[in-house]
């Protein structure tokens, strides 16, 4: 399994680190499964950004499998995570666009934080960032 980030897709707050496995990945559509490292209580249906290993992220929501669970007390459920936007490499010099955005939130100190952003010139550009000092 791999490992990754979880945060709440509304306020940004980070949640934990995650275990996880993409059982299906096209261009505009994932799912796999995932564990959070430590217990943390989480509510089905909610939305959540992901950040996987290789530094992409996406919106997805969580179900807790019922019937299984990872040894321990309280145990640690499995939860089958669904992507709601496209995985994709946020910040990347790929493609590399200035535009003026309005931040909604963010969380994270220091050099890099994770922010959610709307743009005033789309409507269509809105979404995640990872926002860097220069």
């Amino acid at each position: 399994m791999s490992t990754g980030s979880l945060y709440k897709l509304i306020g940004s707050e980070f949640i934990g680190s995650v275990n996880y496995r993409l059982l299906h990945e096209e261009e505009t559509t994932w799912w796999g499964e995932l564990t959070l490292e430590d217990h943390v209580r989480l509510d089905d249906g909610d939305g959540y950004i992901i950040e996987l290993e290789d530094k992409r992220m996406s919106q997805c929501r969580l179900k807790r499998i019922v019937d299984r669970a990872v040894s321990g007390i309280p145990p640690r459920w499995v939860y089958h995570v669904t992507g709601t936007s496209p995985l994709a490499t946020y910040g990347s010099n790929r493609g590399k666009v200035t535009l003026d955005f309005s931040l909604v939130s963010s969380v994270g100190t220091g050099d890099k934080k994770l922010a959610k952003v709307n743009s005033s010139r789309s409507s269509k550009a809105k979404g995640l960032a990872i926002l860097r000092k220069m």
